[in-house]
């Protein structure tokens, strides 16, 4: 016989779900203190450029913890909440944010890339498990994250002057 929540799901599948989204949430608490400790450490000439972008990041990731961990609620089951649970089971790691533009935007683009694998093998569980909410609130927060990862490329991308000119310079 299957055990089933009070919401209707099965207790197995939502199980299959707690410890990915518990270890997702951590990531986006480590995710919004490395933006944080950029935004106030961070250097460089174009470093204004990202400091706005950084609060658009912070917030997104701030309100991911806070839904996954509505969400694993839900689910009955207990969302991490200490510092020493993010840093124990972040698959990211925490990064000193005195460094300068390119390697801050390298560290939130790898950050989200890292986020974005996660959040897919979330959804593919979540749907196998007939959960349709749990895979609609991780796609919800796939949008905003595939974009910033463009927009962060894009920064990144050297344009075809700075490339001539750093073969003729050299």
């Amino acid at each position: 016989m299957m055990n089933i929540l009070s919401n209707q799901l099965d207790r197995e599948w939502a199980d299959r779900l707690i410890d990915p989204l518990n270890v997702l949430l951590c990531n986006f608490q480590i995710m919004c203190a490395n933006a944080s400790g950029i935004q106030r450490n961070g250097w460089g000439e174009q470093f204004l450029c990202i400091d706005q972008a950084l609060d658009t990041h912070i917030e997104h990731c701030s309100d991911a913890a806070a839904r996954i961990a509505q969400r694993i609620l839900c689910l009955e089951g207990k969302p991490y909440c200490k510092l020493s649970e993010f840093l124990r089971y972040a698959t990211l790691n925490e990064v000193d944010g005195s460094v300068g533009q390119r390697v801050a935007v390298r560290i939130i683009r790898d950050g989200f890339s890292e986020i974005i694998r996660m959040e897919r093998e979330i959804i593919t569980t979540a749907q196998h498990g007939g959960d349709e909410v749990t895979a609609h609130e991780i796609t919800d927060l796939l949008k905003f994250q595939e974009e910033a990862i463009w927009r962060l490329r894009a920064f990144l991308r050297r344009s075809a002057f700075e490339e001539v000119y750093r073969r003729e310079s050299a």
